[in-house]
């Protein structure tokens, strides 16, 4: 049927609107985003002597929304414009974050200009080019949808047989079953993988019991007097239960007055919930000095204690614990436990990591949100104590699978980034399917082994800069790939150090098991903590894989490393700073004016950036003109941290 014998109505509801909304809402919410036959002014009001009237209202064919009460395009139905053409090109942007970036942002709200929206362009390909591009994207879309079903049905048929494979773990963790979990048909969620583990040490199914073990009650003397009944089948028969509060000496944290500086002069590390990323704590991100803990309600936490976080968000979602490797002092959030017993340390610090359900479903929130633990409650909970030669295999064995799990996790992670490559391929294959040659992009093993040769390469040149660290490493591997363009394939975010990508921990990790160097934790005076290279025997062969990697661009590198081998870890920031948010700019079309890029560090990079006057950034724009460090809109665009969703 031609469309000239149809209504307009006609052709909204069979051609514009499926185009507009794609299936079951796939590309704009019809509740939400789009309205109809809308009128969106109410008109011109006209004022002639004592009358008064509205003109003609505005309608239009759809008004697109970005968000509820924030109108981004309209779309009318036009001789020579397919409005499907249209409507993909507007989801396209949408996708790629172009009215994000538009948005003035205050606080909880966000809106659109509506004379930026205007200035916008699209580009517009004759009708019978975008017809063809309406049916090729439609034809990949449904191949997409196709696929996209085959996947959810292996999904599903993995999940049963991790469950399977876990359940099988659970009821008789034997060698045999514990290959199930790690079977190259399916893959085990790590989560899942790690609590599994966890829930079986703690009721004696993870290491086989030994008869000839004394028990618990007649090792640890201290805490026979407080041990509970076990009932029947509970708990193996040599192990006791003991409630948390009775199993040592407890403290509380708090927190110097910031107002004086000698407070936080000093050495004494100073950990609150920030800091509990690490099973084994050893330094803090903040110090403190004596004077503090003689002035303060502060208290000195010794060697060899266990930290808990007891308020704050993050008892939302997890119950960060940690065992202290050197005397400490915390903050209000956090309690600390001397055990009695120091022998049942390592094995306490694997019971509170299992109970961690149990502890957050006691959590409770005040009127405005904040999650705390109270002190009776987690005093209360039941820690199940094996005997010490027991105890003692059971750690051995928990660090042994939790080791295999993290290699299943990189393996995962690996597996997903070369299926997307993958998928990167397919396409570039069904949109160029008379190209000779389509370069296939390496694995991922490739390029982690390049992406580590760079790193090493950097801690080589280096290392007599008193400032370096991984900070630093990691601006120099960003201006490896954004100015050099080396291939690194890494996605930066916009963090308050600068360009930062969490491959920098990852290498850190990697380096540390192939003997490359090791990483050590260093106050640097002013209140932050510094992660140092110690070269060891082995970085020198990777040094060498360097040479490969950087080919023809090793004498830009090594001016590269000239540079930073004199910076100090913020001039190093700035530099990367102000590189990327100038990129950015490139790399959207626009070439920037040094008050712009100085407006985007500050405003819209990271609230630290604030703490950089434009003068100061102004001076090292200049040099990095002066050094030849100009940047060439080399992607991708840096990841902003906040990012605005669409309901």
């Amino acid at each position: 049927m031609s469309k000239k014998d149809i209504t307009e109505a006609d052709i909204r509801t069979k051609f514009i609107t499926p185009a507009v909304l794609g299936a079951d809402n796939s590309k704009w919410d019809s509740m939400t985003q789009v309205r109809e036959e809308f009128y969106f002014t109410k008109g011109r009001v006209i004022v002639r002597g004592k009358s008064v009237r509205r003109g003609e209202a505005k309608k239009v064919d759809y008004l697109l929304y970005y968000k509820p009460n924030i109108p981004i395009a309209v779309i009318e139905a036009k001789d020579n414009i397919d409005p499907r053409f249209v409507a993909f090109y507007l989801t396209w942007l949408r996708n790629q974050g172009f009215f994000a970036k538009l948005c003035t942002r205050w606080i909880n709200q966000a809106a659109v200009n509506s004379n930026t929206l205007k200035e916008q362009t699209i580009p517009l390909p004759a009708l019978v080019e975008q017809k063809q591009i309406v049916t090729k994207v439609d034809e990949l879309m449904a191949l997409c949808d196709r696929l996209e079903a085959q996947q959810k049905e292996r999904e599903t048929r993995h999940a049963a047989l991790t469950r399977a494979a876990i359940a099988r773990f659970d009821e008789a963790p034997t060698p045999a079953n514990l290959n199930f979990l790690f079977h190259p048909s399916y893959s085990v969620n790590p989560t899942d993988l790690r609590k599994t583990i966890l829930d079986l040490a703690v009721r004696g199914k993870l290491v086989a019991q030994n008869p000839d073990d004394a028990p618990a009650v007649a090792t640890f003397r201290k805490l026979a007097d407080f041990a509970i009944e076990i009932e029947e089948d509970e708990l193996p028969a040599q192990w006791m239960l003991v409630s948390l509060g009775k199993m040592g000496e407890w403290r509380g944290g708090g927190t110097p007055s910031k107002s004086n500086a000698e407070f936080w002069a000093g050495k004494i590390p100073w950990v609150s919930p920030k800091d509990m990323k690490l099973l084994r704590i050893s330094d803090s991100e903040d110090h403190i000095s004596e004077t503090a803990i003689r002035s303060s309600s502060v208290r000195l936490i010794p060697t060899g204690s266990i930290l808990m976080v007891v308020r704050g968000m993050i008892l939302a979602r997890a119950f960060p614990v940690a065992l202290t490797l050197r005397d400490v002092t915390i903050n209000q959030d956090m309690k600390s436990l001397y055990p009695s017993e120091t022998e049942v340390r390592d094995f306490l610090l694997i019971a509170l990591r299992a109970l961690e359900a149990k502890v957050l479903s006691s959590i409770e929130r005040s009127s405005h949100g904040t999650c705390k633990l109270r002190t009776e409650v987690l005093e209360s909970i039941l820690i199940p104590i094996p005997p010490l030669p027991e105890q003692r295999r059971i750690v051995a064995k928990v660090d042994q699978l939790m080791e295999l799990v993290d290699q299943l996790e990189i393996r995962l992670v690996t597996s997903e980034k070369t299926a997307k490559e993958l998928l990167c391929a397919v396409v570039h294959e069904l949109l160029h399917p008379t190209a000779d040659v389509i370069e296939f992009p390496r694995s991922e093993s490739d390029r982690a082994s390049q992406r580590a040769a760079i790193g090493c390469y950097a801690i080589e040149h280096l290392l007599r800069n008193p400032s370096f660290g991984h900070t630093m490493n990691m601006k120099v591997v960003f201006m490896a790939q954004a100015h050099i363009g080396l291939p690194l394939d890494l996605k930066f975010e916009r963090q308050a150090a600068g360009p930062w990508h969490p491959w920098i921990e990852e290498f850190d990790t990697m380096g540390q098991s192939e003997g490359w160097f090791t990483v050590t934790q260093k106050s640097i005076g002013d209140g932050h903590t510094k992660y140092e290279y110690t070269p060891k025997a082995a970085l020198k062969q990777k040094v060498a894989e360097a040479a490969a990697v950087l080919g023809e661009h090793r004498a830009e590198f090594d001016r590269l490393l000239g540079f930073f081998a004199d910076m100090k870890t913020v001039d190093a920031e700035i530099v990367a700073t102000l590189f990327a948010a100038w990129n950015d700019f490139l790399i959207d079309g626009k070439k920037p004016t040094d008050d712009e890029i100085i407006r985007e560090v500050r405003t819209n990079w990271h609230e630290r950036k604030k703490r950089f006057s434009p003068a100061l950034l102004a001076t090292w724009l200049n040099w990095l003109r002066k050094n030849r460090l100009v940047p060439q809109g080399r992607g991708p665009l840096t990841q902003q941290q906040l990012s605005l969703a669409l309901n």
